[in-house]
């Protein structure tokens, strides 16, 4: 998992904020603890953003295998990983189909965190 408080520096962001305009978010953080296979990343999007369901894709970096991605309520984007992420590793997503609803402003806040399978974090 990504560590809690230890967890090092979390990088989200979209690139392009504009209302009503679909964005491509690049995110990069660094594990503490490692993630098993099946176990998903979790983005919350800031208020004013949603989850495109149907437009939503996601690249992973070369180290990491995606096995799917999808959205959970209308501004959570999950992307399970097909093979196991271990500790210390860094993560880079880079995930299109997420709308901004309003301007975004600066100091967006996103949640990232990662779930086992059985659905712990």
């Amino acid at each position: 998992d990504l560590g809690g408080p230890r967890a090092g520096a979390i990088g989200v962001s979209p690139a392009a904020a504009r209302a009503g305009a679909p964005t491509q978010l690049n995110m990069t953080f660094s594990t503490v603890n490692g993630v098993p296979a099946g176990g998903s990343v979790v983005v919350r999007m800031p208020e004013g953003f949603t989850i495109d369901a149907g437009a939503l894709s996601c690249d992973a970096s070369p180290s990491i295998q995606a096995s799917s991605v999808a959205a959970r309520g209308p501004a959570e984007l999950v992307v399970v990983l097909g093979a196991a992420v271990g500790e210390q590793s860094v993560v880079s997503l880079s995930c299109t189909g997420a709308v901004a609803r309003r301007e975004a402003a600066a100091g967006l806040r996103y949640d990232v965190w990662t779930e086992h399978p059985s659905g712990g974090a």
